[in-house]
């Protein structure tokens, strides 16, 4: 029949090698993304996973992705590395981000040595800059203070009775091997309580001491008495520096930071900070941004998307040969296709996706076929007995009247089903080492009379009510103060639902699987909600074939999304 072949999902795998081929591969992929990893934009794009099984890091720069093999350079990789086992995600959402931040790098961190000088002096007027000899000043590890316990180098004096400083003087210096991969340079700073930071002798950002632009003398206070944050559970000031390009060098650079007291005899000090790169390459040895800094890490998204219908991937290497390919078909909405153990030959179908981690869920070979129902859903004034037609005798059929998916722990069918009130079916067949079938949705609307066309949306009861992820509720997080955003309604949520209409004679119009959103502005606070419905290729209708309002002068069919 002609809906099973277009529900029976055929796969074929093919790999190339070559003499330069690296064992990196193609390991887990998904077509149809609508709710199980977002990117940074919150969008829930297609995605693939690579997989490094060598024993090195192996570089992916001027390696190519593809789906289209007369395109071998469609997607170019920009310099960027997998460590040994491990996995790369790829977002393939058309955004390209081969020009835009795909890593973060803390060049300086907490806890990094620093060169220091203790201000009870002036120290030499060029300290600051990058050809200053500091090979006699002290070296201590950040933060630098006292008396707040969030010193790892204490400045304090041996004697309590002497005074301790009234400031510190840091300088670290750090290498860039590529300028053109910077595209953003952050400062952060813990401080107590004023601080003067230079980058190459550069002034680059200031706090509660001096006058910018002139650098103050060891013995400046800060103007007012300011508290540090991190020790107390808080976050360093961020300051974001403009025309970096022309205070960096390739190769060696310098970071100098004074930090001054309010008064002579101040309890505490303190000075920690850190210099963060937004890069659109990965520097070797990468350790990624400070945990503390609160930085989202961006995605790599290729130019183009992948089609939920079914089609050829390609990985090329620099030299433009095929490390990887796989051909897949059809996957359902988030479902995935990929290896099973990591980087070996044999593929399957993943209900519970694993991006960016080992494949350890359960695989599965195939789909198993849908089954039929003997009746079609409509009006019918008097009770109706249903069969339900499996495709094969090796398999089993469940089914549920509640408008739930059906599970194995639903009924299972044995006998017709003797309906005498309006009730849902809902049916799909399962076999050991398949995949459950697609889940086949009837409404039968007993001893009703209705003059006006009517619609059944059926889903899960959590896709709309549940407190998490229900699109239809206040959720757990409503912000009161203002109609309740926060609440699950504003989200742009989309979720599955089957969709019938059925005109006042009782003929069923259409009968489709699609997607469902709140849709409105105010009237999302009604306690009655406006829906849109979409009709989208990942549930496997890209239009409606039927003409809903016959007074329009709509011939053809409407193309929802």
């Amino acid at each position: 029949m002609k809906h099973r072949q277009l529900i029976k999902i055929l796969f074929c795998f093919t790999l190339f090698t070559s003499v330069f081929a690296q064992n990196i591969v193609i390991n887990e992929l998904m077509s149809s993304n609508l709710s199980t990893i977002t990117d940074e934009d919150g969008d829930f794009s297609d995605w693939i996973e690579l997989y490094n099984a060598e024993d090195t890091r192996l570089s992916l720069f001027n390696y190519s992705l593809t789906d289209n093999f007369s395109d071998t350079l469609k997607w170019i990789f920009p310099d960027i590395s997998i460590a040994p086992n491990e996995y790369l995600m790829i977002f393939a959402s058309g955004k390209n981000s081969t020009d835009k931040i795909i890593h973060i790098e803390t060049m300086i961190d907490q806890g990094d040595d620093w060169n220091y000088f203790l201000g009870y002096s002036e120290p030499p007027a060029d300290w600051r800059e990058l050809s200053f000899d500091d090979s006699d000043w002290q070296i201590g590890t950040s933060g630098f203070g006292f008396g707040d316990d969030d010193d790892s180098t204490d400045v304090s004096p041996a004697d309590p009775f002497d005074p301790p400083p009234i400031s510190v003087f840091i300088r670290k210096k750090f290498t860039i091997d590529n300028i053109s991969f910077i595209l953003g340079v952050i400062f952060h700073v813990d401080y107590d309580d004023g601080f003067v930071a230079y980058l190459n002798g550069t002034e680059i950002a200031r706090a509660n001491v001096g006058t910018v632009g002139t650098p103050p003398s060891f013995d400046t206070f800060a103007d007012v008495a300011r508290e540090a944050e991190i020790y107390a559970g808080g976050k360093p000031e961020r300051y974001d520096i403009e025309d970096f390009y022309s205070i960096l060098n390739e190769g060696e650079n310098v970071l100098a930071v004074q930090v001054h007291n309010v008064q002579l005899y101040s309890s505490d000090m303190t000075l920690i900070p850190f210099l963060t790169f937004e890069m659109n390459g990965m520097p070797e040895d990468s350790r990624g941004p400070a945990e503390i800094l609160g930085f989202v890490i961006p995605n790599i998204h290729t130019n183009f998307k992948l089609n939920s219908s079914g089609e050829e991937l390609c990985l090329y290497n620099q030299f433009a040969e095929i490390v990887d390919s796989v051909s897949f078909g059809q996957l359902p909405t988030d479902y995935s296709y990929g290896r099973k153990p990591d980087g070996e030959t044999g593929w399957y179908i993943f209900n519970q996706p694993t991006p960016g981690a080992s494949n350890s869920t359960d695989g599965y070979q195939d789909y198993v076929e849908e089954p039929e129902f003997s009746i079609n859903g409509g009006f019918y004034s008097d009770f109706v007995d249903i069969s339900i037609i499996s495709p094969a005798e090796d398999m089993e059929t469940y089914y549920t009247l509640d408008g739930s998916t059906p599970t194995e722990s639903s009924y299972i069918y044995s006998t017709p089903i003797h309906l005498e009130s309006t009730t849902v079916l809902r049916a799909g067949c399962f076999k050991d080492g398949y995949l459950q079938s697609k889940t086949i949705t009837q409404s039968y609307l007993i001893n009703t009379d209705f003059s006006l066309p009517v619609i059944s949306l059926v889903t899960d009861s959590g896709n709309f009510f549940d407190i998490d992820s229900g699109i239809y509720v206040f959720g757990d997080k409503p912000d009161t103060t203002y109609p309740y955003w926060n609440s699950n309604f504003w989200e742009d949520w989309e979720r599955p639902v089957h969709v019938e209409l059925y005109e006042p004679d009782g003929q069923q119009g259409f009968s489709i699987d699609a997607g469902i959103k709140i849709y409105g502005s105010w009237s999302r606070l009604y306690p009655q909600k406006s829906l849109s419905v979409f009709a989208r290729g990942r549930y496997g209708y890209n239009e409606i074939n039927y003409r809903i309002f016959p007074d329009l002068p709509i011939n053809d069919s409407v193309e929802l999304a």
